[in-house]
């Protein structure tokens, strides 16, 4: 597992959360949550990856995380670097799983799978 934040118990019987990222995944049918998990950066958006079955996620940090979707409490699964110094979206092709990563700056990163910069595009 990841060393970093980590969720608690507060003395009022409630969860704290240390600084950082919280992500939850809820079932819409059964109206519950599924399942929740402490990130170490701010989650600014989440794509799932049917090639791999895992969620990506990008943030404030300037890196693209996968988790296992079966298991998020199992932890992040990998991570990269990407170009911007913070990332605001992921897209995910559901045929081949390219991923394009935009954020801050001009760049956008493509990805094969997390790990694997295929090229990034630069627009000035």
């Amino acid at each position: 597992k990841e060393g970093g934040p980590s969720s608690s118990l507060n003395g009022s019987g409630g969860l704290s959360f240390a600084p950082g990222g919280f992500v939850a995944l809820w079932s819409l049918s059964a109206r519950t949550l599924s399942s929740a998990f402490v990130t170490r950066e701010t989650v600014q958006d989440l794509s799932y990856h049917p090639v791999d079955r895992s969620l990506v996620t990008v943030g404030n940090e300037s890196a693209i995380s996968a988790w296992r979707a079966a298991d998020v409490h199992g932890g992040r699964t990998s991570r990269a670097w990407i170009a911007s110094l913070s990332g605001y979206s992921v897209s995910v092709d559901p045929e081949d799983g390219l991923m394009a990563i935009g954020g801050t700056g001009h760049a956008i990163d493509i990805f094969r799978y997390v790990g694997n910069r295929a090229l990034s595009l630069n627009f000035h």
